[in-house]
């Protein structure tokens, strides 16, 4: 036991205290058998410890222990340090046996590990048709809401030594869009399936998010694995020698439920599904009316983040929003999920002096609690002062130049004995200030009905202008060489399109909603079954990665010429 407080503890001295200290307990083993072996860790980080009490280990024997090892890494310059003890035991029964807390001091304090479950299993009861290979796939849930990361593992169960994985076939996950989660450290464990105790380790990790309401079907898997025959036990599987064989397995296929999200979404509901922590800041609170105020939007959550769209921004009378913008937009992996941030700006412009409130809105649909929550910030208080006509150029005064001729005298404005009243010049300069204030009442009250607007009814104004903007990008994409990108965008442009003329949820609309609210319009089906083709060839080619070459103009070129016939809302 002094060896073992020795090793704690001098390994520790050569670390700084910064890092964050944890004491904990893990296992190799998920369910074992009582004929297994089960190594048991308790690992201490970045500090140096005395006084280390193993638990008792009720319930087991044991094999082999104390063992010790140390584990010294650099990740971003920074020094991490682990010490472990581990031990060997073997199960005396059936049944959850909890391995107890384990205790440490490390610098004054008493660190303990949480308590470890272990199922334990009788053996000898495996099924007839038990092999030595399995590969399972494990949704996180078999039911989901529209628009809600789903993760699927796939999970190998193996009793041999392992070598060149190969994907055979891979699903399509038509309905869903699919990204592969790499960035994630899976343990080899061992399991019990079928009364036979087998290694496992997730060789794959899948993020979907679903695209369409349903029942929706994931075909299996299909991998090729490279197994070592005779390794199970002995000096031959230790040193890896015999003979290499190559067999195909393939995974089970499941069938999902994926809910469509409730009616009457929030005006401010653009299509995030998941936990989002949101919060909102501005450039500033006193300006004058030649400055101009940038709000600054901040969208970090699980959920497919390109589907996000920008919230309206409702603005008081004397301030003036101009179309928002995405000024940072990134997917990355955190604990093994992945994660998006979306930095959505808008700048808003004073036109007169006062004291306004602003108070911007977002809100997203959580999973967790099937109802819409919103983000609403604590007003802002925007002081504005005048500061003169905006885009006013300042005076600058020069000398003149010494050799600058006298002036010629002016000649005469009128005929000698011409009236001015009632003169052309007379009438134009009577009846301009009334033209003027006329225009700028004008001018302001379309700018007030503007700001006024209801939402949807602003959505559908705007919705020609949005999708000519939408197939500018699609075209660009096609121009540089098409592929999925190109049918993104189109597809976006489309449903886009059809949810602002329909005023269907922005952003979380499928196919399926908007031909099934296209229908009930009245849209015939010849029309229907044209757009069904174009957003199919989209949806092979962005879910699953099936896109023809030479067809991409083809397709846009229906897609224009539908949108040039059918005229919606």
């Amino acid at each position: 036991m002094r060896a073992v407080l020795a090793f704690l503890i001098l390994p520790g001295l050569l670390l700084g205290q910064q890092a964050e200290v944890t004491f904990e307990a893990r296992s190799d083993a998920v369910e074992v058998t009582t004929q297994d072996v089960v190594t048991v860790h308790f690992t201490l980080t970045n500090a140096s410890g005395t006084d280390f009490r193993p638990p008792s280990f009720e319930g087991f024997t044991l094999h082999s222990g104390p063992n010790r090892s140390v584990r010294s890494t650099f990740i971003n310059g920074r020094q991490r340090m682990e010490n472990t003890i581990y031990y060997t035991l073997i199960p005396e029964r059936t049944g959850t046996l909890i391995v107890g807390p384990a205790r440490i001091a490390v610098g004054g304090k008493v660190l303990r590990t949480d308590p470890l479950p272990i199922k334990v299993v009788a053996p000898g009861k495996s099924r007839a048709d038990a092999t030595d290979l399995i590969l399972k796939a494990i949704p996180s849930s078999r039911e989901l809401w529209l628009g809600q990361q789903l993760v699927l593992d796939y999970k190998l169960f193996f009793r041999q030594n392992l070598e060149n994985v190969r994907v055979l076939s891979e699903p399509d996950y038509s309905g869903f869009f699919a990204r592969e989660v790499e960035r994630f450290r899976a343990k080899t464990l061992q399991e019990v399936e079928n009364g036979k105790t087998y290694y496992t380790k997730v060789l794959r990790r899948i993020a979907l998010y679903p695209q369409q309401s349903g029942r929706v079907r994931i075909n299996p898997l299909r991998l090729q694995v490279g197994l070592l025959e005779g390794s199970g036990k002995g000096i031959q599987g230790l040193l890896r020698t015999g003979k290499w064989r190559n067999e195909a397995v393939a995974s089970n296929a499941l069938e999902l439920n994926v809910k469509p999200l409730p009616p009457n979404a929030p005006a401010s509901f653009t299509g995030a599904v998941g936990r989002y922590e949101v919060e909102s800041r501005i450039s500033r609170e006193e300006l004058s009316t030649r400055d101009a105020l940038t709000l600054t939007l901040p969208v970090p959550g699980p959920g497919h983040i390109k589907r996000v769209l920008p919230p309206s921004l409702r603005v008081p009378d004397g301030l003036e929003v101009y179309e928002p913008t995405v000024a940072k937009e990134e997917t990355f992996e955190r604990s093994g999920r992945l994660l998006g941030t979306k930095v959505f700006e808008y700048e808003l412009l004073p036109r007169q002096a006062g004291t306004y409130t602003l108070r911007p809105a977002f809100s997203y649909f959580d999973p967790d609690s099937a109802r819409y929550l919103t983000y609403a910030a604590e007003p802002y208080r925007i002081r504005v002062r005048p500061g003169g006509s905006r885009g006013e150029k300042p005076m600058v005064q020069t000398e003149a130049a010494p050799d600058l001729r006298p002036l010629k005298p002016m000649g005469r404005l009128r005929r000698p004995g011409a009236a001015f009243v009632g003169s052309p010049w007379f009438w134009g300069l009577t009846v301009l200030p009334w033209l003027l204030m006329g225009m700028a009442w004008g001018l302001a009250r379309r700018q007030e009905q503007k700001r006024n607007e209801d939402p949807l009814q602003r959505r559908r104004r705007l919705a020609g202008k949005v999708i000519r903007e939408r197939l500018q990008e699609a075209q660009f994409r096609l121009e540089q060489g098409g592929g999925k990108p190109f049918y993104e965008a189109l597809q976006q442009a489309l449903l886009g399109y059809a949810a602002d003329k329909l005023g269907l949820p922005a952003g979380a609309t499928t196919p399926a909603e908007v031909s099934e609210a296209l229908r009930q319009q009245g849209l015939d089906e010849e029309a229907l079954q044209s757009l069904r083709h174009i957003l199919d060839r989209c949806q092979q080619a962005v879910y699953g990665g099936i896109a023809p070459e030479g067809q991409a103009g083809q397709v846009y070129r229906q897609a224009v010429d539908w949108l040039e016939q059918q005229v919606i809302g």
